[in-house]
């Protein structure tokens, strides 16, 4: 299961870091406990192995049924193996849901920070006659200010995938840089990282830092403006004051029909025990 039998012979010193993660997970399931405890097992190693491990984890924890609390402060790591996130702050509970729930709909401006990467763009708008207004010249009239009643300063926040280059650049229609003038809000690009399949953008607003993920195929060079823009529906609104979440993403998501279409795979609908659940725990 674990594939440590060549390793039986050796010392401790001669094992690898993943080795050594492999013997301490067998010498805690041969005890057959009720619910596994692991505290940053994964800390230690190689973003590679680190990788692996992970995967390995996942499949370990299919398969013995075993319902496991996973702590981490790599939020990734919640994302990809918690069936249930419990997100910690200082100590207390500021969330627990799905990776989407807490992703899409984060209760509050720490969860929403926390979770994702890169991290949520976030600014301070005032708010006048229905629009936004903030640094740099930002301004987005709302179509929908229901959630801003009562407020004359929140807290914007929008997700670098949401973030659609318009204007100065181009692309093909659609992704992330269709020719639209003088739509949306002006930046500066100061990097470029191309990513592969993809292109990390950052860029400045006046002094406020933004981060776009882009088509790779988009190339905006350092210290060229470029106009952005993004849907309503993807528009993160927090009290200034408490962090709560006043609005969150409202667009819809993509199924694709895999039997249990758009959900996670989960391994209760298999089990009668209770081993059911990977909790994984986020905390900074």
């Amino acid at each position: 299961m674990l594939g440590i039998s060549p390793l039986l012979g050796n010392t401790p010193k001669e094992l690898s870091g993943g080795q050594q993660q492999r013997v301490a997970l067998g010498r805690a399931i041969v005890r057959e406990p009720d619910a596994f405890l692991m505290d940053e097992p994964l800390s230690n190693l190689d973003a590679k192995l680190r990788s692996g491990m992970r995967t390995e984890l996942q499949e370990l924890q299919y398969d013995l049924g075993v319902t496991t609390v996973y702590v981490t402060h790599d939020q990734t790591e919640a994302m990809a193996m918690g069936d249930r996130i419990a997100v910690m702050n200082d100590g207390h509970l500021q969330q627990v849901g799905t990776a989407e729930e807490v992703y899409r709909s984060p209760v509050n401006e720490f969860v929403a920070d926390f979770i994702g990467s890169p991290s949520i763009n976030l600014l301070t708008g005032t708010v006048e006659n229905g629009s936004l207004n903030g640094p740099g010249g930002f301004t987005h009239a709302l179509d929908d200010p229901t959630a801003v009643e009562g407020h004359d300063e929140v807290r914007v926040g929008i997700r670098p995938e949401d973030v659609r280059l318009v204007g100065k650049s181009t692309g093909e229609n659609g992704e992330n840089g269709d020719d639209n003038g003088g739509e949306g809000n002006e930046a500066t690009v100061t990097v470029l990282e191309p990513m592969g399949n993809e292109n990390f953008l950052y860029m400045e607003m006046g002094e406020v830092p933004l981060t776009a993920r882009i088509a790779s195929s988009l190339r905006p060079t350092a210290g060229e403006s470029v106009r952005f823009s993004f849907d309503e529906r993807a528009l993160y609104l927090f009290d200034p004051d408490s962090g709560a979440a006043l609005k969150t993403k409202t667009d819809s998501t993509t199924e694709t029909d895999f039997g249990t279409a758009g959900t996670r795979r989960d391994p209760g609908d298999e089990r009668s025990d209770d081993g059911d659940t990977v909790r994984a725990g986020a905390s900074e």
